[in-house]
């Protein structure tokens, strides 16, 4: 078990990192809400929702792993999964980008080579 502690660094964790993106989970779905009403059509509608999953599973993921995991099993998976949720945090917020203000022929490969970044 001491391996794993070693490999994550230090037992403690920032205090309130963990709080604030558990606050920001409360506070961004009413907000995504307001910006999925206000989508022009259907396609930023759906861009508009890939951009809520993103933020609100990597402030989901964070809040867990920094409020509520403590032993150091669950703290490396939890790591792994904070980790990975940063990534479709910044695939998700980059599916608006290449869908809506990127012409075409160059939004949809940007957009197939960062959500197979992110996936990697």
């Amino acid at each position: 078990m001491d391996h794993l502690v070693a490999q994550l660094g230090t037992a403690a964790r920032p205090l309130w990192r963990g709080r604030l993106h558990q606050l920001a989970l409360f506070v961004f779905p009413p907000l995504f809400l307001c910006l999925f009403l206000v989508a022009r059509d259907t396609q930023a509608k759906v861009v508009a929702v890939v951009y809520a999953l993103g933020i609100c599973s990597m402030l989901a993921a964070s809040a867990t792993y920094h409020r509520w995991v403590h032993g150091a099993r669950a703290r490396a998976s939890w790591q792994r999964a904070d980790h990975a949720m940063i990534f479709a945090a910044i695939a998700g917020s980059f599916t608006p980008v290449c869908v809506l203000a990127v012409p075409h022929r160059w939004g949809l490969p940007m957009l197939v080579l960062m959500w197979c970044a992110a996936t990697l």
